[in-house]
């Protein structure tokens, strides 16, 4: 996953934490249609054929971290 740009290393690490098109697209200024291009693009970078796929990939790959993980590594789970 090392050859994906930096927008689409944001947009995988997002769609580990499980945000929509909608909400990428949003957060960063521009269309869901735009979201669903790049999607395309690290689909065929990573050879996943789907968002689970690729979200699997990041997490064993230490790519990105599961909200869950990252709020039990920083101490906030069961407080």
């Amino acid at each position: 996953m090392t050859d994906l740009t930096e927008r689409e290393q944001q947009i995988v690490a997002l769609l580990v934490q499980g945000s929509r098109n909608k909400d990428i697209a949003r957060r960063f200024g521009t269309r869901e249609q735009t979201v669903k291009n790049q999607l395309t693009r690290i689909f065929a970078k990573t050879g996943t054929r789907s968002r689970l796929e690729l979200v699997l990939l990041a997490m064993k790959r230490g790519v990105a971290a599961p909200p869950m993980r990252q709020r039990v590594a920083a101490g906030e789970w069961g407080e």
